[in-house]
């Protein structure tokens, strides 16, 4: 970003979760006191786990790899001094620091600061500082510590989290059972850094000079080394018959068919943490197995067969404190910021059901049009999110009002999974369209027969839509299609096939990013609701049936004949394939088998600073 900040991960990933209350733009901020004055949130947990133990628990050898891995970070050299070295990358050279001197003292003696640092062996500074937690009850401050080493990465580590659907296709299997969830304490702070590498962690707070004994939460590979730990702990007890476990850094949760499955798997998982020193918060300790709980901003209810899922109060509570009509009254005395634009729409996007197959964000294009308007569509490195955006259109301003009411109403919502529908499809549908004109063939599977059809775009068409381009032919020429070929639930299951493959990935996904994909996103789901799946799937453009016909192209019959066998052929061969039935993470892997295979992303953001 311009300032020279990765951007927050909520910002990266809008509407993956919730953003913290502390970004959005809500009238109580201007009662709330001095941040300074907060006390700072620091459990004695400091440097408790013993890595090497929690290699002994790793029988999978892909996981003992790629923790082996992760875990060279805390005690060799040699990953730092290659960064170091690397003369591609520029890296900041001033780390600040807003600690008080208290602070200073507080992770001195809670052993997260060195208490006596040797006297110039510091080689890479952090940029320390304290972000408020206003939504904790009482109020806090986080300690977060920013290696300025962090710059020299061109790859990264990472992980492959389960995506929300994926959650959600897990815990729907469990109506009627139970559930627990553990949660680690201050869980960074408890993973040591060894001697070696603490000289690449220095902290300078106002003169004062230490070293982190910890490993800090801002680190780029520390995510990756906290998360292969908590699938250390689980390994032993995701083996455990009729037990599904879902994990995401520091929380875990536990589903089970009945309280005795879930607590001999929560005790394996204990005894685990006591071999290896790691420490529990102590709620999820003394739980009794419950059918209701929260799992990462969302109330679940096992209740009855079918699960129920709602926003959780928290999010609700972030929801209740927005007030639209002030944050947006003109004039206004201190424009709304790009950041805190931002945190809007992430949050309703992660109330609404954002990463689930099935939600109705589509039908909010116009506040979503105007969060387009104000980032141009740029990605989040680019943009000067301190900025400030101009006001909502008559029609924006109403959506997100229109919007946040729906939200707050919290209605239960079922969870159901798009992933299981049949192999088989009774039709198959090639689209395409051009600039010109759209067309389609349709092949019934169970009679054999074939129908093409072509039609030139209307002068209304050309007017409203900017038909040269792909982004809005190619998806309305799929809704016009699927509208003049198909009879809502006198088939069940279509097959769509299309050259445009943007359209294959974005209209299962949680929120289109252009008009024309919500709009047949909303078509597919609309047919879904009368009894016929819609499921897209990808063809090449030079063997795609329907090219012709919107192009206006005419084919002898041999011709015709030989791309509808090469086709048909194709069809054949990606049932099961590339696009074939989409098979959950869940259901093919552990969840640290994606992580395992793929254990760094390239990083596009690359700044450069002044030497």
């Amino acid at each position: 970003a311009p300032s020279g900040k990765t951007p927050e991960r909520w910002l990266s990933f809008l509407g993956t979760e919730a953003p913290p209350s502390e970004a959005l733009p809500t009238p109580s901020h201007t009662a709330r006191p001095d941040p300074a004055t907060l006390p700072l949130m620091a459990k004695d947990v400091s440097g408790v786990i013993d890595t090497a133990k929690v290699l002994d628990l790793c029988s999978d050898p892909a996981l003992k790899d790629l923790a082996r891995s992760a875990f060279t970070w805390l005690t060799d050299t040699a990953p730092y001094e290659a960064l170091l070295n690397n003369t591609r990358r520029s890296a900041r050279r001033k780390a600040f620091s807003n600690l008080q001197d208290t602070d200073f003292e507080i992770m001195t003696t809670l052993k997260k600061y060195e208490e006596n640092p040797i006297e110039g062996d510091i080689v890479a500074w952090c940029r320390a500082f304290t972000l408020p937690e206003w939504s904790k009850v009482p109020p806090r401050r986080r300690h977060i510590a920013e290696p300025l080493i962090n710059d020299r990465f061109i790859a990264t580590p990472t992980i492959h989290f389960l995506n929300r659907q994926e959650r959600h296709n897990i815990i729907r299997e469990f109506g009627g059972g139970y559930a627990l969830t553990l949660d680690l304490a201050a869980f960074f702070d408890q993973i040591p850094l060894g001697r070696d590498v603490r000289r690449y962690f220095g902290i300078n707070a106002r003169g004062r000079i230490s070293r982190m004994r910890v490993l800090p939460m801002g680190f780029r590979p520390s995510a990756q080394i906290a998360q292969c730990i908590t699938w250390a702990l689980v390994e032993r007890a995701t083996a455990l018959s009729g037990i599904k476990i879902i994990s995401y850094l520091d929380n875990i949760l536990i589903l089970g068919k009945d309280t005795n499955q879930v607590k001999q798997a929560r005790q394996i998982i204990v005894d685990n943490a006591d071999a290896t020193g790691a420490i529990f918060n102590s709620e999820g300790l003394i739980d009794e197995p419950s059918q209701l709980f929260t799992f990462l901003g969302e109330d679940f209810n096992l209740t009855n067969e079918v699960v129920t899922s709602q926003t959780s109060k928290k999010t609700i509570d972030k929801l209740n404190a927005l007030d639209i009509d002030a944050l947006f009254a003109e004039p206004q005395l201190e424009p709304m910021s790009k950041r805190q634009l931002a945190a809007i729409v992430g949050l309703c996007l992660f109330a609404a059901g954002s990463g689930l197959d099935r939600n109705n964000i589509h039908e909010k294009f116009h506040a979503l049009r105007h969060y387009s308007d104000q980032t141009a569509g740029q990605a989040p490195h680019l943009i000067d999110w301190d900025s400030p955006c101009s006001q909502p259109s008559t029609l924006a301003l109403s959506s997100f009002r229109s919007w946040i009411t729906e939200l707050r109403s919290n209605t239960p919502r079922a969870l159901h999974s798009d992933t299981d529908e049949p192999n088989t499809p009774q039709v198959i549908l090639y689209v395409d369209a051009s600039e010109e004109r759209w067309s389609y063939v349709l092949w019934n599977r169970e009679d054999a027969s074939i129908r093409s059809y072509a039609k030139p775009w209307t002068m209304d068409d050309k007017t409203r839509w900017n038909l040269a381009s792909s982004v809005s032919s190619e998806p309305l020429g799929a809704r016009r299609s699927l509208c003049h070929a198909i009879i809502p639930g006198t088939v069940r299951t279509v097959h769509l096939y299309t050259d445009h493959s943007p359209l294959i990935h974005t209209v299962p996904s949680a929120c289109a990013r252009t008009y024309t994909y919500w709009k047949l996103q909303a078509l597919c789901r609309e047919f879904g609701a009368l009894g016929t799946t819609i499921t897209l799937r990808h063809i090449p453009g030079t063997i795609n049936p329907a090219d012709p016909g919107s192009r206006g192209i005419s084919k002898t019959n041999a011709e015709w004949n030989a791309l509808l066998t090469d086709a048909k052929q194709h069809t054949l061969n990606t049932e099961d394939g590339e696009y074939g039935k989409r098979a959950t993470q869940a259901e093919a892997d552990p969840e640290w088998g994606p992580t395992a295979r793929n254990r760094t992303r390239h990083l596009h953001f690359v700044h450069e600073y002044p030497a």
